[in-house]
Protein backbone atom coordinates (compact mmCIF):
# COMPACT_ATOMS: atom_id res chain seq x y z
CA UNK A 1 0.00 0.00 0.00
CA UNK A 2 1.40 3.42 -1.14
CA UNK A 3 1.14 6.28 1.55
CA UNK A 4 0.37 9.39 -0.40
CA UNK A 5 1.43 12.69 1.50
CA UNK A 6 0.62 15.95 0.00
CA UNK A 7 2.48 19.05 1.11
CA UNK A 8 2.65 22.39 -0.51
CA UNK A 9 6.47 22.77 -2.21
CA UNK A 10 8.80 25.62 -1.30
CA UNK A 11 9.29 26.41 -4.85
CA UNK A 12 6.11 27.78 -4.79
CA UNK A 13 6.44 30.55 -2.33
CA UNK A 14 9.49 31.43 -4.31
CA UNK A 15 11.06 31.57 -1.18
CA UNK A 16 13.05 28.42 -0.79
CA UNK A 17 15.82 30.67 1.62
CA UNK A 18 13.64 31.97 3.75
CA UNK A 19 14.18 30.93 7.42
CA UNK A 20 12.38 32.26 10.51
CA UNK A 21 15.59 32.51 12.43
CA UNK A 22 19.59 32.11 11.29
CA UNK A 23 19.49 28.67 13.16
CA UNK A 24 16.66 27.17 11.68
CA UNK A 25 16.54 24.56 8.59
CA UNK A 26 15.40 26.83 5.17
CA UNK A 27 12.01 26.69 4.11
CA UNK A 28 13.11 24.68 0.72
CA UNK A 29 15.08 22.71 3.34
CA UNK A 30 12.01 21.66 5.27
CA UNK A 31 9.49 20.98 2.36
CA UNK A 32 12.25 18.55 0.94
CA UNK A 33 12.84 17.09 3.97
CA UNK A 34 8.85 16.54 4.24
CA UNK A 35 8.11 15.40 1.30
CA UNK A 36 10.43 12.21 1.16
CA UNK A 37 10.28 11.49 5.18
CA UNK A 38 7.18 8.81 4.00
CA UNK A 39 9.51 7.00 1.71
CA UNK A 40 12.13 6.21 4.68
CA UNK A 41 8.77 4.04 5.74
CA UNK A 42 9.65 1.63 3.69
CA UNK A 43 13.07 1.17 4.43
CA UNK A 44 12.32 0.81 7.98
CA UNK A 45 10.26 -1.84 7.46
CA UNK A 46 12.62 -3.67 5.02
CA UNK A 47 15.60 -3.02 6.82
CA UNK A 48 17.02 -3.72 10.25
CA UNK A 49 17.97 -0.24 11.47
CA UNK A 50 20.02 0.76 14.31
CA UNK A 51 19.64 -2.16 16.34
CA UNK A 52 16.31 -1.25 18.01
CA UNK A 53 12.91 -3.19 17.04
CA UNK A 54 11.47 -2.07 14.04
CA UNK A 55 8.46 -0.57 15.28
CA UNK A 56 10.24 1.67 17.44
CA UNK A 57 12.08 3.06 14.92
CA UNK A 58 8.90 3.64 12.39
CA UNK A 59 6.94 5.32 15.86
CA UNK A 60 10.41 7.44 16.06
CA UNK A 61 10.02 8.17 12.43
CA UNK A 62 6.37 9.18 12.17
CA UNK A 63 7.11 11.27 15.39
CA UNK A 64 9.57 13.28 13.64
CA UNK A 65 7.48 13.92 10.24
CA UNK A 66 4.54 14.89 12.29
CA UNK A 67 7.20 17.46 13.95
CA UNK A 68 8.50 18.51 10.46
CA UNK A 69 4.91 18.53 8.76
CA UNK A 70 4.08 20.64 12.00
CA UNK A 71 6.99 23.47 11.60
CA UNK A 72 6.10 23.55 8.01
CA UNK A 73 2.76 24.80 8.99
CA UNK A 74 4.25 27.69 11.36
CA UNK A 75 6.31 28.74 8.16
CA UNK A 76 3.56 28.92 6.03
CA UNK A 77 1.94 30.96 8.38
CA UNK A 78 4.39 33.07 8.87
CA UNK A 79 4.44 33.60 5.33
CA UNK A 80 0.56 34.41 5.40
CA UNK A 81 0.30 31.15 3.05
CA UNK A 82 -2.65 28.89 3.37
CA UNK A 83 -1.49 26.32 5.26
CA UNK A 84 -3.33 23.36 3.98
CA UNK A 85 -5.65 20.52 5.94
CA UNK A 86 -3.19 17.81 7.26
CA UNK A 87 -4.61 16.38 10.58
CA UNK A 88 -8.31 17.84 9.18
CA UNK A 89 -9.46 21.24 8.75
CA UNK A 90 -6.82 24.34 9.30
CA UNK A 91 -8.04 27.69 10.07
CA UNK A 92 -7.70 28.34 6.48
CA UNK A 93 -10.47 26.09 5.33
CA UNK A 94 -13.50 27.90 4.21
CA UNK A 95 -15.84 24.63 4.57
CA UNK A 96 -15.20 25.45 8.31
CA UNK A 97 -14.94 28.96 9.03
Amino acid sequence: MALAITTPTAGALDRDDWSPHPKSMSLGRLAGLVASMPSWIGLIIEQVVLNQPRHVVLRDTLNHLAHHRGQLTVYLRLNDRVVPAIYGPSADDQQFA
